[in-house]
C-alpha cells in the first residue's frame, strides 16, 4: 500500500521489507533519475515479487486499478462484507 503524502524513500523502504525489492536505495535512485519518484500514486497494489524496480515503479506511476462496488440498498454487513471481499477491496471479515 502506498499512503497519501508517503514519500519515495518510505515506499522503497516499504517495498524492501515486503521483499519485492533488493535494494531501497537503488529503487529510490531509479525513481529519481527517471522522474518516476514525484509521480507515485497513492493506493493499494497487488504487486509479484519477481518484479523488477522499474516494473515496480511503472506500476506506482500508473497507480492503482480503481474498483467499482454496488452496495444495495437494505444490504446488511455481513452482505457489503461479502461483496467488498469478492471485489478484493478487502479481505472477508476486515
Amino acid at each position: 500500500m502506498v499512503h497519501r503524502g508517503g514519500g519515495i524513500w518510505e515506499i522503497a523502504r516499504g517495498l524492501k521489507r515486503e521483499g519485492l525489492i533488493k535494494s531501497a536505495f537503488g529503487f529510490t535512485l531509479y525513481a529519481l533519475i527517471t522522474g518516476a519518484g514525484t509521480q507515485l500514486k497513492p493506493g493499494t497494489y497487488s504487486l509479484e515479487s519477481g518484479a523488477t524496480g522499474n516494473a515496480i515503479a511503472e506500476i506506482l506511476v500508473k497507480g492503482a486499478p480503481s474498483v467499482k462496488v454496488v452496495i444495495p440498498e437494505g444490504a446488511t454487513l455481513v452482505d457489503i462484507d461479502r461483496i467488498l471481499a469478492r471485489a478484493g477491496v478487502l479481505g472477508a471479515g476486515e
